[in-house]
């Protein structure tokens, strides 16, 4: 997967979960999805990443909106996996970008700013526009730290997700979390509970709380998030299931919002 290997180098915390998981269960995790947001602009947000994965072969399954960070998100997936077997199908893409017109003027000033100078791409650029002030970082973060973390970091995945329902080495979510935590010592958001959600609703999700790093801004270096992991147990829709389209391949808005705040929650110390 052409993101995910860069995506474990900017991680180191996720690159360590990859390598121990694969020792664990003689196999690669199966990658569940990735997110990617953008900033809202002439040439980037949702518009501009729809279309680049739709040229791939991704077409829309759905959407919704994250009305306390203005965040609107979608996701899409490869038309190949209505046919592909779980193990084999490639990962669904969560796009999403935010409403300027329910921001402050200061704030929705400086996206603008920033989101203006990138320039039309038929390629994925990770990061479009240049790094702000850091002024600038604190009067958006202060409002919208989601906004702020993609300002800062640009299109670089925020988090991958990693199907645990597909494995057969760890029985339940419950069961994965405990080794994460007690046996490689990994921090858990916690935030409406180590896991969100439950079964019966169709996904339940657990993600890692992401250490800092060092992140060199227009005049000065701040202490920013690393992208995080995610793990995700997604309920079987046939009696004996197979195929991807077996299980529930949708997401939910209200645990989404929690997952995500991997992206900000007060962090470990990075080692």
């Amino acid at each position: 997967m052409q993101l995910y290997n860069p995506f474990l180098t900017t991680s180191p915390h996720a690159e360590a979960i990859h390598h121990a998981l694969c020792a664990r269960l003689s196999t690669p995790p199966v990658l569940d999805h990735f997110a990617l947001i953008s900033l809202p602009g002439e040439h980037t947000g949702i518009p501009m990443l729809k279309r680049l994965f739709n040229q791939l072969g991704y077409e829309e399954r759905g959407h919704d909106y994250l009305p306390d960070k203005q965040n609107d998100f979608m996701w899409l997936a490869p038309v190949s996996n209505q046919q592909a077997k779980a193990a084999h199908a490639l990962p669904q893409v969560v796009i999403a970008d935010f409403r300027l017109d329910e921001m402050p003027s200061a704030v929705a000033t400086i996206i603008h700013h920033y989101a203006k100078q990138a320039k039309p791409s038929d390629t994925l650029v990770t990061h479009p526009w240049p790094r702000p002030t850091i002024a600038e970082y604190e009067t958006v973060r202060a409002f919208n730290e989601l906004l702020a973390w993609v300002l800062v970091w640009g299109h670089q995945p925020n988090h991958f997700g990693l199907s645990m329902h597909l494995q057969s080495h760890f029985p339940s979510l419950e069961a994965f979390n405990h080794y994460l935590e007690h046996e490689l010592a990994v921090p858990l958001n916690q935030e409406g509970g180590t896991i969100k959600g439950t079964l019966d609703r169709g996904i339940m999700q657990s993600s890692t709380q992401a250490p800092l790093t060092a992140i060199q801004l227009a005049d000065g270096v701040i202490e920013i998030n690393e992208p995080f992991m995610e793990f995700v147990w997604r309920k079987a829709l046939a009696d004996v299931p197979a195929y991807w389209h077996d299980y529930y391949q949708d997401f939910i808005g209200a645990q989404a919002n929690k997952v995500v705040e991997s992206l900000y929650l007060t962090p470990f110390a990075s080692s």
